[in-house]
């Protein structure tokens, strides 16, 4: 297997993109993605590894270099993080070839703990001797869309689904309700900006979490909106009231996945619990339409463990050599453990 480190997305992108599609790669594995979230958030210098076989790309480890770390192309608004591979011994191969230049210090942020990336890092890091710390960020909770909607709803609390259907026929009284799914073909920017005057939800705004609260954060999701759309992954949900959004929610939806990116609801309408309404419409139709996961993405906050769904830990990788930087830098790793990590889990927690 040949290996290259390139410092650009562009001259990789088609080959990229083909193998995503060939190994069945979520979003969040593309090189659109990638390119979002560095144009928004990145810093210091790109360092992709590539591994081919015989010519051909078969895997690709999206990391960057900043300050003698090398990380992963991932912070708080990644749903996760996952080195894009063809197969287990390209997964395998990426893995140690992050480690064979000995890294002083490697930091990889939202890995699926079971992921195969995840395996494959932590085995190569401990089989060159490394010192490794994993904390867990978040667990993310999903529901698995399988054994039909009627069996999953009557899963549900019965108060808990009495209380929606109550609060539908209440929203009902006021006008016309609607339920609206768009990819972006039309009206993209439109629906957008409705998502941008939803979304902060008052308490979002207070801490600073929307996606407005920030240049680059709203760059970023405009960046993603644009991508997706051109890709046909983008979805823009919404309830409506006599055509009022009063619930909005960005999507994106590949391979039988919707994941939820990031929602709200006008403040005003908050006795009616638009977003619960939302949810439970987006289910039902991804029930219908054949779905394999509804994936909220993000923390396991108590509204979202009303539906009763799994989760997936997401890890914090670190890794140090043994070298006397690297005995510094696990000693400030150390030190941040302690109050940074639990600042940075709090912070994961409110985004969504």
């Amino acid at each position: 297997m040949e290996f290259q480190a390139v410092d650009s997305f562009e001259p990789i992108v088609s080959e990229w993109d083909d193998l995503a599609t060939r190994a069945g790669g979520s979003p969040f594995v593309r090189p659109g993605w990638f390119e979002a979230w560095w144009s928004a958030f990145g810093r210091g210098r790109p360092a992709i590894v590539t591994a081919r076989d015989g010519g051909r790309l078969v895997g690709v480890a999206p990391l960057y270099r900043r300050r003698g770390t090398t990380h992963a192309l991932s912070n708080v608004h990644s749903p996760e993080f996952a080195f894009l591979a063809a197969d287990a011994a390209a997964d395998r191969a990426l893995a140690e070839r992050v480690f064979a230049a000995s890294p002083v210090h490697t930091s990889f942020a939202f890995l699926d703990a079971g992921s195969p990336s995840a395996v494959e890092l932590l085995r190569a890091a401990r089989a060159r001797r490394r010192h490794v710390f994993v904390s867990t960020l978040q667990r993310s909770p999903y529901v698995e869309v399988d054994g039909g909607w009627e069996r999953f709803e009557a899963g549900l609390a019965k108060k808990f689904v009495t209380d929606l259907r109550r609060r539908r026929r209440a929203l009902e009284r006021e006008g016309a309700v609607a339920v609206e799914v768009a990819d972006g073909s039309e009206r993209r920017e439109e629906l957008f900006a409705e998502l941008l005057a939803v979304e902060p939800s008052g308490w979002k705004e207070g801490r600073g979490t929307s996606i407005a609260s920030s240049p680059q954060t709203r760059a970023f999701y405009e960046r993603v909106a644009a991508w997706a759309s051109g890709q046909g992954f983008l979805r823009i949900a919404s309830l409506r009231l006599d055509g009022r959004p009063l619930a909005v929610h960005l999507a994106l939806e590949a391979n039988g996945v919707w994941y939820f990116l990031k929602g709200g609801v006008d403040p005003e309408a908050r006795r009616f619990a638009p977003g619960k309404l939302l949810v439970h419409a987006l289910l039902e139709r991804a029930f219908d339409n054949g779905l394999r996961s509804y994936e909220f993405l993000g923390a396991d906050e108590p509204w979202k463990n009303d539906w009763q769904p799994a989760h997936r830990e997401l890890v914090l990788q670190h890794s140090f050599s043994r070298t006397p930087v690297g005995f510094g830098w696990n000693s400030a790793v150390a030190a941040w453990r302690s109050v940074g990590l639990p600042l940075a889990r709090r912070t994961v927690g409110a985004l969504r």
